[in-house]
């Protein structure tokens, strides 16, 4: 094989030898649009982007990939041999004809690849992913420029694991300190049963850690056995000090670096200096307790969904689970046939759209085309994420001059609601009782969708009941509703959330002038700066920051855009030799302004919407009002103008570490 004309990016596939009916046979298992898209390149062929080839538009009611891309099976089998001819061809030496497509022929790619139109303002984003442009890496200012410069990181989760990565793909020394034992944040919190994915796992997996995946929505186990192959693969662990929990920040203005008190296991506190601190921890880490009179008075076990006992069998037992979100759709089907009764308490049901690939197997053929094909995995992943999230974006926009505004908020989330009501009338046809529970009031999208896992027809067994009411009371035996209805259980299950809108959760963060930012902020209304930075609080940055969760998709994607702004404007600092850096509080009001303008004409603001993603004063502090295209533009590079900046004032000693890259476990 030669790797002439194809991109350096992509040098790193495997080429191990193969035989022609053992391409044929992984080919039968091939995504024909990614493979049409490769077939082209490979080709140069303009037909393979014509008719009878295009493949059509996906279902807008579920992220599963349609492998066919609606192509006849005449069709698809042309494609595949023509593509088994080419790579044969470019096995024994041929280069590609089309090795890096970009501005009107990239287009023009995409359009046929999704069946629909794409905005050109895609292109430099797409180039970047499927690496024919790729972003370069940002690397630091010579040695003397890091002398005793120093990062502190706080959690190893999704977000901590990307920012360790690339922070040590830089040279920048830094240490991420976590409260738990282990890396995966969510992941290793959560352990109840039917714990898992649902965003397709090759749409959550990290660019730089592809992983041949069991199932297309892998369970909880996988997916922490992922993050310390991740961990111990890229030699992160070295960099992390597990068990240490941070509680407080504190900002010295005349050294211009943050103090980080952190304390171990035992409860030993200790002080590290940093002279930047970016948040990692997420918004999923503290649970929301429901204000229920006499929650602490039930005899039998009861624990919310992050906290699942590891010793518990629910077999034979009547269980209560308080709540139907993520967690509750997951948990509900995992033990409806082990528990004798299961009482669901519904205040609002969820959109769920169908998943047909949710407890499937993904073959050898698929992780042998994805291992040794250049750019098929890629144009998977593009396929897959224009329809479940970026395609959908026009959808939550307010309509002001819609008519049916009780039902949803413009003509294409009527489509949507209308398919989707329709999908839960045959999943529980002859269940009238269940349909008039199940169908939303609120237009679809207005909560985040959920993935139909079983929990439609977990729902029909005889043994298990949907109650929608709130629960308004425990007692030593069971739950009761404010209707009267009670029901004695063993077991309650409180899958009611967390408390997405106090970000820094239980840290201490005191700014300059003594300022404590859950003063500056309030309880639950956080506000950044491109979600990142507040004013008042130099050098530290937040990911998964207010506004900063997309409206579906990948959050690995989000995690790693995040990181590239972190790293730049670290990059940016010592560059520029810059001791402080924060928002100009002109800059930062109108942002706040812009966004909360936008977010007013979105679907959150709908009347009978109710969120997670709004405070108590129905504010929308947790998705941003932007696509993941706008935002990948907004945090190309940070622009120094925004910034209030100073000079780094002297010289200090190495912080925290003796030598660039080296673990500063022994020296903190």
């Amino acid at each position: 094989m030669t790797d002439a004309a194809v991109p350096a990016a992509l040098l790193d596939i495997i080429t191990d030898p193969i035989s022609e009916d053992e391409l044929r046979s992984h080919l039968a298992d091939a995504n024909i649009p990614a493979l049409l898209m490769l077939l082209y390149q490979l080709t140069g062929d303009e037909k393979w982007l014509s008719p009878p080839y295009l493949p059509v538009a996906m279902s807008s009611q579920g992220p599963d990939d349609d492998d066919t891309g609606g192509l006849s099976e005449e069709a698809q089998a042309q494609v595949r041999e023509s593509a088994l001819a080419a790579l044969l061809r470019w096995y024994a030496g041929e280069p590609f004809a089309v090795p890096a497509p970009n501005g009107d022929l990239l287009l023009r790619m995409m359009r046929t690849c999704v069946g629909e139109p794409v905005p050109d303002n895609y292109v430099p984003m797409i180039a970047a992913q499927l690496r024919f442009d790729p972003i370069p890496l940002a690397h630091p200012a010579p040695d003397a420029n890091l002398a005793g410069f120093f990062a502190v990181v706080i959690g190893a989760g999704i977000s901590g694991l990307v920012m360790a990565h690339r922070l040590k793909q830089a040279g920048i020394p830094f240490t991420v300190l976590e409260r738990g034992d282990t890396v995966g944040g969510v992941w290793r919190a959560n352990r109840y049963p039917g714990a898992g994915v649902d965003t397709a796992n090759e749409m959550y997996s990290f660019s730089f850690a592809p992983r041949n995946w069991s199932m297309y929505y892998s369970k909880r186990d996988e997916m922490m056995e992922y993050f310390n192959d991740v961990a111990d693969s890229l030699g992160l662990r070295q960099h992390m000090q597990f068990n240490t929990e941070v509680t407080r920040l504190e900002y010295d203005e005349d050294a211009q670096l943050w103090h980080v008190t952190c304390a171990d296991g035992s409860g030993t506190e200790r002080v590290v200096e940093a002279n930047v601190v970016v948040s990692c921890v997420g918004i999923f880490a503290e649970p929301k307790l429901p204000p229920i009179h006499g929650i602490d008075t039930f005899d039998g076990p009861m624990f919310h969904s992050s906290r699942w006992p590891a010793d518990l069998d629910v077999s034979g037992k009547r269980v209560a689970v308080i709540g139907t979100g993520a967690s509750a759709m997951q948990i509900v089907p995992a033990i409806a046939d082990k528990a004798a009764a299961l009482h669901v308490f519904q205040r609002t049901p969820p959109w769920i759209t169908p998943s047909p690939k949710y407890f499937l197997n993904v073959p050898e053929g698929h992780h042998w085309l994805v291992n040794h094909l250049p750019f098929y995995r890629e144009w998977i992943k593009f396929r897959m994420a224009w329809t479940s999230y970026e395609r959908l974006f026009p959808t939550l926009w307010i309509d002001t001059e819609w008519p049916h505004p009780d039902r949803a908020i413009n003509a294409k989330n009527d489509v949507a609601r209308v398919g989707l009501t329709r999908y839960i009338e045959s999943q529980l046809d002859g269940r009238p009782d269940l349909i008039a529970k199940t169908v939303p009031d609120y237009p679809a999208f207005g909560k985040r969708m959920l993935l139909d896992n079983g929990w439609y027809a977990a729902l029909k067994k005889d043994n298990v009941e949907l109650i929608a009411e709130e629960v308004s009371q425990i007692d030593p035996a069971g739950v009761s509703c404010p209707s009267g209805l009670r029901r004695d259980v063993d077991i309650i299950v409180l899958a009611t959330g967390f408390q997405t809108t106090r970000y820094l959760g239980p840290i201490e963060v005191i700014g300059r002038g003594g300022r404590d930012i859950h003063d500056f902020w309030g309880d639950d209304n956080a506000e950044a700066y491109l979600s990142f930075m507040a004013p008042g609080f130099p050098n530290l940055l937040i990911t998964y920051g207010p506004n900063s969760q997309g409206s579906g998709g990948s959050f690995t994607l989000s995690a790693e855009l995040q990181t590239q702004f972190v790293i730049q404007m670290i990059v940016a600092m010592l560059d520029h030799d810059l001791g402080a850096v924060e928002p100009r509080p002109e800059v930062f009001s109108s942002y706040i302004r812009k966004i909360d303008d936008r977010l007013q004409r979105m679907i959150w603001a709908h009347p009978n919407v109710s969120t997670y993603y709004k405070n108590r004063h129905g504010r929308v502090v947790v998705p941003r009002p932007y696509s993941v295209v706008d935002w990948w533009h907004m945090l190309r590079r940070p622009k120094l103008g925004d910034y209030l900046t100073e000079p780094k004032r002297y010289q200090r000693p190495v912080v925290g570490e003796s030598a660039r890259g080296e673990s500063a476990a022994a020296k903190l």
